[in-house]
């Protein structure tokens, strides 16, 4: 056997007794490293020196073996106790057996001990073996429940039976989803009836093909939390079996992504907004070409009609149609101005606004785009005036209208457009002569109006209303409703923006199924009183001789007619290159140049260009509908004495004639 030497404590009062049983142990084999006490002071003291054995008479003169196992187990029960009499009988023997004593053996029998000792020392160190394993297994336990419990995921063990029992969930359910493990664990259906009911079906149709295949489970769903707080989570569980391949539990890790979704969400709309954004840039290029073209059939007309008006009495029905003609020409340069104001940003030009006129001329443009099924109403009760820009006000009414018919798109209704008077703060504010119409309101709004007196222009539909959710994101650039390709979410971004500019504010009334009515709330101007009708202003005229440059043939013509009908020597040209080899030629014959602005070859600021060169002091005056490149102030700064808009008006062009001579 093993010669580890053993430490042994031996408690007898008879030193003859204590060698016969070092003899018999030394016999057996047992390197004896030994002691012997017989009082229990002494036995407290050896007991400190954590012996491997302990062999005990059962009686001594001061104490006995019962109180030297109360002693020994309150101490250190891990050492093995036998008790070695020539007394004790079996039923006080068993007795210590039960309070603690590894063995008995009798000393007439001590051919027992050397046995008994090799087994009681084998079962001592079994026992601490086995200590040591669950202590090490205890702190295995604590640093795994340490790391599970502080890493930032939900783990859980879930039965694999009908209900899928919570077997454990870690305590980072509470700060993830708002509830306790005990309340999580005590509700089976949490899990299933806390799941979104969009991915409800989705996901338990996974859990159910885990369970059946065996494969993991895998997935990213959304948690809904008792104060109705959304949760992404990513799910991911195995089946845990044993050494025969049975299925045990489902053990895996829920992860918090509602960050990650957040930033691939705002990811997507970024992109959509880009995609928008080059979208309108294109629709702006586009637009300053069609603006290009359109300006010069425009000019066409406008100085055609002039022409023909200056022909004919003013005050004959022919001249009146004719005015009329001019008037939707101007009209439609107009247009053309706040297409490119809406695409490009134009410049803008604010003044006293007769806002009810905007409103009258709106809606006739809308009746005859929107569809039978919507009624339109006016109600216009306020001739109050506005200080902003009429384009852009026009602009806000379109829009406010288009958003009002999309809503009423299925089933047609009615699109009222009221305009009134309203006081901020005051009750006693009399507006013009419109009194009867003045109210007294404080609407709810992101910015309360500075107290005074405005223009409420309200639009109400009775179309499908807007969902409360969406009420504080409708004026959000590129937020829309309508599906792909129907919308931009511009329209009320631009609403909002043109409002706030000019210090107005917008309330929104809105219940679902019902309609919508918004309120555009413009600070109200004094009304101007209304000057004498001035007489017609005669044309500025001239005798000077004059070099027209435009690439379209007709414009070219009309420029030349026009010119001619105020008294100069045209000559035209409907290239630049020509133009300019005319003028190198005979530069001192000309006393003005007009040229157009975008023409092949060389464009018009390349042609006054070359010909300040060619002579500095030749008035030119430069012609544009629209151009990225020119601006008035870049004109003058390179010496041109003139900047006209397209499409060209007889009256302005004279003027800018006269002065730049």
């Amino acid at each position: 056997m093993d010669k580890k030497t053993i430490k042994l404590l031996i408690l007898e009062d008879n030193p003859d007794d204590a060698e016969l049983a070092i003899k018999e142990l030394e016999h057996e084999g047992f390197s004896i490293e030994w002691s012997r006490v017989d009082t229990e002071e002494g036995f407290r003291k050896a007991l400190a020196e954590k012996p491997d054995l302990i062999l005990a008479d059962y009686r001594l003169p001061s104490f006995d073996a019962r109180v030297a196992l109360q002693i020994q187990q309150q101490i250190t029960s891990e050492i093995p106790l036998i008790i070695v009499s020539g007394t004790i009988g079996e039923e006080v023997a068993v007795e210590c057996m039960k309070s603690g004593a590894t063995d008995y053996v009798l000393k007439d029998r001590l051919f027992r001990l050397g046995p008994v000792v090799k087994r009681a020392l084998e079962e001592a160190e079994t026992c601490r073996e086995r200590k040591r394993a669950e202590e090490a297994l205890v702190q295995s336990e604590a640093k795994y429940r340490m790391l599970v419990e502080q890493l930032p995921v939900i783990t859980y063990i879930a039965a694999l039976d009908e209900t899928s029992t919570t077997l454990y969930i870690s305590p980072q359910i509470e700060k993830i989803l708002d509830i306790s493990t005990a309340e999580y664990k005590a509700d089976p259906d949490f899990w299933v009836k806390h799941l979104h009911p969009e991915d409800r079906e989705r996901v338990m149709g996974e859990v159910s093909r885990c369970h059946e295949t065996g494969q993991p489970f895998v997935s990213e769903y959304r948690m809904v939390s008792k104060d109705g707080r959304l949760t992404w989570l990513s799910d991911n569980a195995v089946i845990v079996r044993d050494d025969k391949g049975n299925q045990l539990c489902l053990q895996g890790v829920m992860y918090d992504i509602t960050e990650r979704k957040q930033a691939e969400e705002e990811k997507r709309n970024l992109e959509a907004q880009l995609q928008r954004a080059q979208k309108t840039e294109a629709i702006g290029t586009l637009a300053g070409g069609i603006a290009h073209d359109f300006n010069n059939l425009l000019a066409v007309i406008i100085g055609y009609t002039e022409l023909a008006m200056g022909g004919v009495p003013a005050d004959s029905l022919t001249y009146s149609n004719l005015d009329e003609v001019l008037k939707a020409g101007l009209r439609a340069k107009d247009l053309v101005q706040q297409i490119l104001t809406f695409t490009r940003g134009g410049e803008e030009e604010r003044g006293p606004v007769q806002i009810d006129l905007i409103v009258k001329e709106a809606l006739k443009l809308l009746r005859s785009s929107l569809p039978t099924t919507i009624e339109i109403r006016r109600d216009i009760a306020s001739a109050n005036m506005v200080f902003g820009d009429a384009t852009q006000i026009h602009q806000v009414l379109m829009n406010l209208c288009a958003n009002a018919s999309h809503a009423m798109n299925d089933k047609g209704g009615v699109l009222e457009v009221r305009l009134r008077n309203a006081d901020f703060g005051v009750r006693s504010v009399e507006l013009g002569e419109d009194k009867e119409h003045s109210t007294f309101r404080n609407p709810k709004s992101e910015i309360e109006p500075e107290p005074g007196s405005y223009v409420d222009l309200s639009v109400r539909d009775t179309g499908c209303g807007i969902a409360p959710e969406n009420l504080d994101k409708i004026f959000d650039p590129y937020f829309t409703t309508r599906e792909i390709g129907r919308g931009t979410g511009l329209g009320l971004a631009v609403v909002h923006g043109i409002v706030r500019k000019f210090a107005g504010t917008i309330t929104v009334e809105s219940e679902v199924g019902k309609g919508t009515t918004i309120h555009v709330y413009l600070p109200a101007i004094k009304r101007q009183v209304a000057k004498e009708p001035k007489e017609i202003e005669p044309l500025p005229t001239g005798d000077e001789r004059i070099l027209f440059v435009d690439d379209e043939q007709a414009m070219a013509d009309m420029g030349k007619q026009m010119l001619g009908v105020l008294g100069y020597d045209v000559v035209s040209r409907t290239s630049s290159v020509e133009a300019l080899e005319l003028f190198r030629v005979k530069h001192d014959r000309f006393d003005v140049v007009i040229t157009d602005m975008t023409m092949p070859n060389m464009t018009g600021d390349k042609l006054a260009k070359e010909m300040i060169k060619i002579r500095p002091d030749i008035p030119i005056i430069l012609c544009t509908g629209y151009s990225e490149r020119i601006s008035e102030e870049k004109a003058m700064a390179m010496g041109i004495r003139g900047f006209a808009m397209k499409p060209l008006v007889m009256l302005n062009l004279a003027k800018i004639i006269r002065k730049v001579l």
